[in-house]
């Protein structure tokens, strides 16, 4: 395990004892690699911390985090003073230092310094690193120093102090949150720089140090510089179907090397494939990474280890943030036949290669892997361009090492098998099977046919036996199909054959990931083609060039722009001449615009703008180091949008001052002046799409009258008519509000005819009623179609006001609710400022969200903008999250809520549709409340004669005071006790028809047929099996067909792949788990539409084989007086061992003086 410098993660603090006021403890938690060790002193004297009256505890909290502990008893005046704690290991050191004082009104109540509370000792957050510019004639020392106040640097080469002139040039730069970057550039560096190198940083709370070590190679090695260091942290590479971790180190001779996840040890098999190339004293070392699953999340740690030392290096890794995009280069393939040179006991194996990029190696030797590194050891040589030269030495050459060697070279654009047999006769190595060559590809290439509206993948391969061919697509394999796919063999000279698979009636569903693979008995090779269909099939440039251009653009073909490739970052000097060019594509052309550090850059002498359709170029004749930052570059057309962001970093000239860049002069905006093309482009979108989008709403017609109520006539009076009561619909402006609202009864005075009765009007052709949209409803597509018109855009603002006094935290703008769709990114920002600038803090709930693949978070202190930025939203993301602010002189806090749509689009949102109902019925539901005010008044019911209607002096009709007294006369045959009740209910709630009106139609519950329950007809089985059986499968029966099936183990859903096969015969389903292991035991799930099954597997692990990694010496010379240590390392810890002597079995039980055996199990080796 690599060394690091102790560090304060928990700075000192002082805690008196409740019960017990003559007692106080010092405490705090420190870090470090090895185990520190701890000084206390009490106003620079060493206190004795096993004494009675000082005493103290170290006891081990997580990993390498110590907490210290020291308790003072019978605490009295002399106790007071300034304590000082120093926590050192062989990496470094730091202090701190803790004032104890005593008031006069209590001597036994303590309190720390002020300085205590003001600030922070100084840590190393990062620890040394260096760096190389100007081609290795400068070099950089940079850490990373966490201090309140800021602290002062010494650095030191061999204990003898650096100063800042001449060749040596010191600085430290702030960050944000009390950090700095310390930096030591030394310029002309040559061999006598070389050394131990040391910073010390220092402030009135404490000191802290680090060291680095700077080995040359024209110096003679020190005793330290064999042992293995990372200067980088390893690499993740992202392969088709499996993750390779690549660390880089350096170490004299070759070291063993192990992996751990999470702590555990990883062991080689099916899962996991580890190997380690050598180039002169640096050292690649690969875990391959096979079946990805979520398990495979974690923190790894590599260890490397030989005579002179160890060294180890992390790298955290996130299987959901994993996307495979298959870049330009070669896949390896072999260039000529295995060579074996042998000089004494060592035999070497040869080949050439070509790949782009750099590929892996992995060395099987009769299906175990090669990791001694004492017995076997493989090189890889650049010899120029992407071509390798690839070599295995097999030392001490003995007949035990005769057998097939199979290697295997991988990397992002395919991967390639050879199989090389050796046989060892007596002391000489030969090679066999020499005419067999394993297949090897060279670059394959796509022709796109217009005319026949067909594609073709040409791939040649060469390879003895001939190869047999497989094509696949997305992991499906293709075969010949009428009208789609016909794959085609052409056999030229020197064993070489071309490969042909031609797509007909290209779609854009064609568009993917292809591989080819070939095979023969000595080895097999596989290369992948990434294959792009547009909406209509390109033509070959051949034929592009020769046809003349069309001078319009189709305008029925139109593409989103992209930006083809990922420009560098720049780095230049003031003064210097900054070019920045990105290439995009796009139809119809796209927009550019240039935006720096999120604000939008116009065109002008200061930044010179171009863009030729395919380049858009920015150059800056006269770099300042202001225009260092974050550059974005836009391309917009009608169909979508896309950004490239570019990181461009403008340093000082030494010796000069800083330049400043002259502010433009400020000019009135112009009130004429047009929008942009982009801004009307826009605009004429989103009208296009509310127009689209905005239901019709149709006015409702009058509805029609009820059927006539005659009255028998009598001889005192003329016959009557009476029209029936009309039902009307006041117009409101929600249509739930049309459904809770009691329709009301209005009467109209009955008229008289000079002969026969009055008949109501009849019409012919009946009134349809128009639908009517809820309001609510449109309330949601309102808010829909408004989302979908209006992206949402980053915070562009100036910078906030400088501040000379203090200032407690506070927003200037406070979080949003926001919602965002499943599958998509959204962001959240707040202004906020103080003095000094403020802590972020952002939570999920009540958890702190940590920077990662899902979230990642954005300061600029400048402007006074963070930034929460949350990927690819998921419904679990829906939540109430918080922002927390703060600094020495307060706190503020804010909170908002996500909200998480479906992903269907937004006709089919039934869930924000729901949310929305229910808000709009709570509502409607406290208006009635407010609105029903009730009066208990004593009914008047007249059946003898008909009602008088009063009349004003212009012969309109009043409304009397009476509810009941405005009802029609035919309602007056409804009982009266009826009428009562419904008097007596009305206090709380309004009358219904069926209140009023006795023969009014009850409506009756519709009962449905219920649905039978589903379930398994033969449910899944447990099963025991072993290792060696390879395969297993497990069995069910659904009681129907169903197409929602899913196959989960532990809880966790598992797909269908090398590992896992399913299959569906009817309502009959397979499980088949091929390689299997002991970590496939578990228990296994089938679950068809929310109904499942379960069953336990069980696979018993398969006898260990064991072997030596590491052997005994052939011949020791030792001294007979001198104790003698026989040492072998073996592959399982769990290996039984025998010692004998001459062939005689030595009895480890029999006492015997002169002879003592140990057994350590180690997993290293």
């Amino acid at each position: 395990m690599a060394a690091s410098a102790p560090r304060f993660t928990k700075p000192p603090a002082i805690r008196q004892s409740p019960d017990d006021p003559t007692r106080l403890y010092f405490e705090c938690q420190v870090q470090g690699t090895p185990k520190p060790d701890v000084t206390w002193f009490q106003n620079d004297k060493k206190l004795l911390t096993t004494s009675t009256k000082h005493k103290q505890t170290f006891n081990t909290a997580t990993g390498n985090n110590y907490d210290v502990v020291l308790e003072i008893t019978d605490l009295g005046p002399n106790d007071a003073g300034t304590y000082k704690i120093i926590v050192k290991n062989k990496a470094g050191e730091v202090t701190a230092n803790v004032n104890l004082n005593f008031s006069n009104e209590d001597e036994s109540n303590a309190a720390p310094a002020e300085n205590s509370a003001e600030g922070t000792a100084p840590t190393f957050i990062q620890k040394p690193i260096i760096k190389q510019e100007n081609d290795g004639k400068r070099l950089i020392f940079e850490c990373k120093i966490a201090a309140d106040p800021k602290p002062d640097l010494f650095w030191s080469r061999d204990d003898v102090p650096i100063n800042d002139s001449g060749r040596y040039l010191i600085y430290c730069d702030p960050l944000p949150n009390n950090l700095y970057v310390a930096c030591l550039e030394i310029d002309d560096v040559n061999a006598t720089d070389a050394g131990k190198y040391k910073i010390s940083a220092k402030n009135k709370l404490g000191e802290s140090n680090a060291h680095i070590q700077l080995n040359l190679d024209n110096q003679e090695q020190s005793s330290g510089v064999g042992r293995p260091s990372f200067t980088v942290a390893p690499q993740v590479r992202i392969f088709e179907e499996s993750i390779l971790l690549e660390g880089l180190c350096t170490a004299d001779p070759v070291p063993s090397f192990t992996w751990t996840l999470d702590g555990k040890a990883i062991s080689a098999g099916t899962k996991y494939r580890q190997g380690i190339l050598s180039e002169g004293n640096s050292h690649r070392i690969f875990l391959e990474i096979l079946q990805l699953n979520k398990k495979d999340t974690g923190i790894y740690k590599l260890t490397a280890k030989n005579v002179k030392g160890d060294g180890s290096a992390t790298i955290q890794l996130n299987i959901e943030g994993i996307d495979f995009k298959l870049p330009e280069g070669l896949a390896p393939s072999f260039l000529n036949k295995p060579s074996i040179k042998q000089d004494a006991k060592t035999a070497t194996i040869q080949f050439d290669i070509a790949a782009d990029p750099s590929p892996s190696l992995h060395w099987l030797k009769d299906g175990k892997e090669l990791l001694n590194v004492d017995k076997i050891i493989a090189r890889m040589t650049r010899a120029g361009g992407n071509k390798y030269t690839i070599s295995l030495d097999i030392k001490n050459l003995a007949q035990t090492d005769s057998g097939v060697y199979k290697c295997t070279l991988s990397n992002e654009l395919g991967t390639a098998v050879a199989n090389i047999v050796i046989k060892v006769t007596g002391d000489k190595a030969t090679l066999e099977q020499l005419d067999r060559i394993a297949p090897a590809f060279e670059k394959p290439k796509i022709v796109k046919d217009a005319k026949q509206k067909s594609i073709k993948m040409e791939c040649r391969c060469q390879g003895k036996q001939e190869p047999k061919i497989t094509w696949k697509k997305d992991k499906t394999e293709i075969k010949d199909t009428a009208n789609k796919y016909k794959i085609t063999k052409t056999k030229e000279a020197n064993d070489t054959y071309i490969f042909i698979l031609e797509i007909l009636n290209v779609a854009v569903t064609d568009t993917g990931i292809y591989k080819i693979l070939a095979k023969n008995d000595a080895g097999d090779s596989q290369a992948l083609l990434n294959l792009t269909v547009d909406a209509e099939a390109e033509p070959p440039k051949d034929e592009e060039e020769k046809k003349p251009k069309p001078k319009e653009v189709n305008s029925n073909k139109m593409t989103a722009p992209a930006f083809t490739d990922k420009p560098k970052d720049i780095v230049a000097t003031d003064g210097d001449k900054v070019l920045i060019q990105c290439k995009v594509t796009g139809t119809p052309k796209p927009e550019i615009t240039w935006f720096f550090n999120k604000k939008e850059v116009k065109p002008s002498a200061d930044y010179v703008q171009e863009y030729d359709g395919t380049t858009a170029k920015l150059t800056i004749p006269d770099g300042y180091v202001d225009d260092s930052g974050d550059w974005m570059c836009e391309a917009w057309n009608e169909t979508g949008e896309a950004t490239q962001n570019v990181r461009v970093t403008i340093k000082e000239k030494r010796g000069k001052a800083k330049r400043v860049r002259k502010p433009q002069p400020k000019t009135a905006p112009k009130k004429d002046e047009e929008p942009s093309k982009k801004d009307q482009r826009k605009q004429a979108l989103e009208q296009q799409k509310v127009q689209e989008t905005a239901p019709v709403v149709e006015t409702p017609a009058p509805v029609e009258t009820a059927p006539t109520i005659e009255t028998p006539p009598t001889k005192e009076t003329p016959p009557t008519i009476e029209t029936p009561p009309t039902i009307e619909t006041p117009p409101t402006t929600n249509a739930e509000e049309d459904d809770r609202r009691v329709p009301a009864i209005q009467t109209n005075e009955a008229g008289y005819e000079e002969e026969g009765p009055r008949r109501a009007k009849t019409t012919d052709k009946p009134v349809d009623k128009p639908k009517r949209v809820s309001q609510s409803k449109l309330d949601v597509i309102s808010e829909n179609s408004s989302s979908i018109s209006k992206p949402r855009e980053r915070k562009i603002r100036g910078p906030l006001e400088p501040h000379t006094e203090p200032l407690a935290p506070i927003f200037i703008e406070k979080p949003e609710n926001t919602s965002a769709k499943e599958g998509q990114s959204t962001f959240v920002e707040v202004v906020v400022d103080g003095n000094p600038f403020p802590k972020v803090t952002w939570y999920k709930g009540k958890v702190e969200v940590v920077q990662g693949v899902k979230f990642t978070t954005e300061i600029d202190s400048t402007t006074g903008i963070a930034t929460l930025s949350i990927a690819k939203c998921r419904e679990k993301d829906e939540s109430p999250y918080g922002v927390t602010i703060n600094n020495e002189h307060g706190e503020a806090h804010a909170e908002f809520h996500l909200y998480v749509k479906a992903a269907k689009g937004d006709a089919a949102d039934f869930r924000e549709i729901l949310k929305h109902r229910d808000k709009q019925k709570k509502k409607i539901e406290e208006e009635e409340r407010e609105q029903i005010n009730l009066k208990h008044v004593s009914p008047q019911i007249r059946t003898d004669q008909p009602e008088e209607t009063g009349a004003d002096d212009n012969g309109t009709g009043s409304r009397r005071s009476s509810t009941m007294d405005d009802r029609r006369p035919s309602l007056r045959r409804v009982d009266q006790e009826s009428l009562l009740k419904v008097r007596r209910d009305s206090k709380t709630r309004r009358p219904s028809l069926a209140d009023v009106i006795p023969d009014w139609p009850a409506l009756h519950k519709v009962k449905r047929p219920e649905k039978e329950k589903e379930s398994f007809i033969e449910p899944l089985q447990d099963l025991k099996c072993k290792e060696e059986d390879g395969e297993i499968t497990f069995q069910c029966t659904f009681c129907k067909s169903s197409s929602r099936l899913r196959w989960l183990k532990n809880k966790v859903e598992i797909f269908h792949g090398l590992k896992y096969h399913f299959d569906t015969n009817g309502a009959k389903q397979t499980l088949t788990i091929y390689k299997l292991h002991p970590d496939d035991s578990g228990k296994y799930f089938c679950r068809v539409n929310d109904v499942e099954t379960s069953a336990w597997l069980e696979v018993t692990p398969a006898k260990p084989l064991y072997d030596f990694y590491k052997e005994l010496p052939a011949k020791m010379e030792v001294f007979r007086t001198k104790q003698t240590i026989l040492e072998c390392h073996v592959n399982d810890p769990n290996a039984p061992v025998k010692w004998f002597k001459n062939g005689v079995l030595i009895d480890v039980s029999l006492q015997n003086k002169n002879l003592y055996i140990r057994i350590e199990k180690q997993t290293n080796n």
